[in-house]
């Protein structure tokens, strides 16, 4: 299972596995991924990591410019220390490392793979970003991506965060299974936001209850937004939240609270709330 020297793909020479320093790496043109030293994404990496900027090979110097899908995941790492090359997080780069408490994104990360949960299984209690990466920043114990000037997306959300969780107005997104164990009784979504994927609480919701509060009030406009997330609603909270979210809305009409309350049983919603009336289905 030690990580040597080889041929990654006969199809072109140019691709190497190669040890350097304590970790693996995959070599390619001028650039140098991190990757795991086991098979079936189960790592044997341990303790306090430092990733270099640079690893060599046969004479060639090769810029670390990316943490590969599955590098550190189920591995006992207690810190990982990166250096300003690395460009991107591929996909479950730190999936079940349980032992990894904190972490700090450099300046030039520019892509964090948080549709297939990098930090799932984590248990980190603080992400801090470099202030000079004008892609990722942390606000009130949650990571967020910069889609645009305006617009953002939650790539991890504090582990055991309790509380009222606001998010940032102009956040449209939430990703997958990176953040698994929150403790928040509610979550209010901005004006706009219109995606929560599967399994954003991959483990359990951990509070009894959780409501979730929206803006939208005209249904039509909602159920455009959200008809193709329902279910995630009903599971991104966790397997545990079955039956516990409840849904927050301010409705326009009778006519669309009406509509709102046939969606209880569908969707698997505790309650229905209507803000604008305070009643409750």
């Amino acid at each position: 299972s030690k990580c040597v020297a080889v041929k990654f793909n006969k199809s072109n020479l140019s691709i190497y596995k190669i040890p350097y320093d304590g970790l693996c790496f995959v070599i390619n043109g001028t650039n140098a991924t991190v990757t795991g030293n086991r098979e079936f994404f189960t790592n044997s990496y341990s303790g306090d990591v430092t990733v270099p900027e640079t690893v060599s090979f046969d004479g060639v110097d090769y810029t670390v410019t990316t943490l590969g899908q599955s590098c550190f995941q189920s591995s006992y790492v207690t810190s990982v220390s990166l250096p300003e090359t690395v460009k991107t997080f591929e996909a479950y780069a730190f999936t079940e490392c349980k032992n990894l408490t904190s972490l700090v994104i450099p300046k030039g990360v520019t892509g964090i793979n948080t549709s297939n949960g990098v930090f799932d299984g984590c248990r980190l209690l603080n992400i801090s970003v470099s202030p000079e990466n004008t892609k990722y920043f942390v606000e009130d114990g949650v990571l967020y991506f910069r889609r645009t000037s305006t617009t953002y997306q939650v790539s991890w959300i504090q582990e055991n965060k309790t509380g009222e969780l606001v998010l940032k107005p102009g956040t449209v997104e939430m990703g997958s299974n990176n953040c698994p164990n929150i403790n928040v009784s509610r979550i209010v979504f901005p004006e706009g936001f219109d995606s929560c994927h599967w399994g954003l609480g991959s483990k359990s919701v951990g509070a009894d209850d959780l409501t979730c509060e929206f803006s939208d009030a005209d249904y039509e406009a909602f159920y455009r937004r959200y008809r193709s997330n329902w279910s995630n609603f009903a599971y991104c909270f966790g397997r545990d939240s079955i039956g516990k979210v409840t849904l927050s809305i301010s409705s326009a009409s009778e006519e669309d609270w009406a509509k709102y309350k046939a969606l209880k049983d569908t969707f698997h919603f505790k309650n229905i709330v209507d803000r604008r009336t305070g009643e409750t289905y």
